[in-house]
């Protein structure tokens, strides 16, 4: 299978640039996800390398081969559209032949070829139905067989879960992701849903306003984000901003406030900079007294909620506010009571800047 290669790729509607000097690679084999909100350029860049758009700057190479010039059908690239695309007058079998037909295969061929795609998918049986007769997962694993048939360098999918209710969008992911690592094809994904891209990819590439904010393995990017937007995108962070102070054996100290003190064992900001500790609520506990070597903020207890899993602690820390996860099958923090929240340097990662000056 290919890797796909972006060098410096731009691209602009009138004066709003959508992508910004995007460089990456996917790896032969790998799928990647592209995350970020609506508008940051995800979607962009996938029909760049798609074909359905030309950049403005930059190259795109398919196993170190330029196809940046090169029109869609001829970059043997498969694609699973957000709307799946599906051609409603052809049945499931038509539909999956239609890039093979195109492709000039002879019809024996071709059946064959789209009939054992739709078993890979678990749709054997369903191959004289129509599309309008399918479920939407039925119909979204037929988007994945066309784009499969072809025997595409690369998989691109756009998008493909966010037509489907919440616990068919959970067992599609996993079955998607089984299919991919079962054919090995490279693969770029884009979402904007954190959960998929955590489930899916081997690796997260997040961009915000066109620009590659970090890229990474999920659990990196989860529990090491390099920028406040990252941290604030990858799920429920504690902001807390500060200045860096000094440096010890166990890492950087930051000055949250007044004689306030953090521990922070990762993280680059430079000695009186402005920087901010970010602590996943999941990491906090609430005790009574401090552990030794902890860090440790008094907290007022706001609001207690109950989540199922876990009890949604809302605290307040002087001028700081905090979220903080508690077991769900533990009685919930008394809010009459005192209480200090407390994490480990470990957990806590500092980077540079605050949410005014990023």
């Amino acid at each position: 299978m290919a890797c796909i290669e972006l060098r410096d790729l731009s691209k602009a509607f009138g004066t709003v640039e959508a992508v910004r000097g995007l460089s990456l690679e996917v790896k032969s084999g790998e799928c990647l996800a592209l995350l970020g909100p609506s508008g940051c350029g995800k979607t962009t860049t996938l029909n760049m390398v798609a074909g359905f758009l030309s950049p403005d700057r930059g190259e795109i190479l398919f196993d170190g081969r330029p196809v940046t010039a090169l029109p869609p059908h001829r970059r043997n690239a498969g694609m699973v559209f957000q709307s799946y695309a599906l051609f409603p007058h052809l049945t499931v079998l038509e539909n999956v032949e239609f890039g093979l037909r195109a492709r000039g295969q002879p019809r024996e061929a071709r059946s064959a070829r789209a009939r054992d795609v739709l078993q890979l998918v678990r749709l054997g049986g369903l191959e004289d139905r129509y599309p309008r007769t399918l479920s939407g997962g039925q119909q979204q694993r037929v988007a994945l067989a066309r784009a499969l048939a072809i025997q595409p360098a690369v998989l691109l999918l756009d998008e493909p879960f966010s037509n489907l209710d919440a616990k068919l969008r959970q067992e599609m992911r996993l079955e998607v992701r089984e299919i991919q690592q079962r054919v090995g094809i490279t693969t770029l994904f884009v979402t904007h849903d954190q959960e998929e891209a955590l489930t899916i990819a081997d690796r997260v590439a997040v961009l915000n306003q066109g620009l590659l904010q970090q890229v990474g393995l999920p659990q990196e990017i989860y529990a090491r984000p390099r920028t406040i937007f990252v941290a604030r995108f990858m799920g429920d962070a504690n902001l807390l901003p500060g200045r860096i102070v000094g440096r010890d054996a166990d890492g950087l100290i930051l000055e949250v406030r007044a004689g306030t003190h953090l521990r922070a064992a990762t993280g680059d900001a430079a000695p009186g900079a402005s920087a901010t500790a970010v602590v996943r609520p999941e990491k906090i506990r609430l005790r009574a007294t401090p552990s030794p070597g902890a860090n440790a903020l008094p907290v007022r207890i706001k609001r207690v909620t109950y989540l199922g899993a876990h009890h949604q602690v809302h605290c307040v820390a002087g001028d700081h506010l905090l979220t903080v996860f508690c077991p769900g099958d533990a009685p919930p923090p008394s809010p009459a009571e005192p209480w200090i929240a407390e994490w480990a340097p470990a957990d806590c990662i500092v980077v540079e800047g605050t949410e005014e000056t990023a």
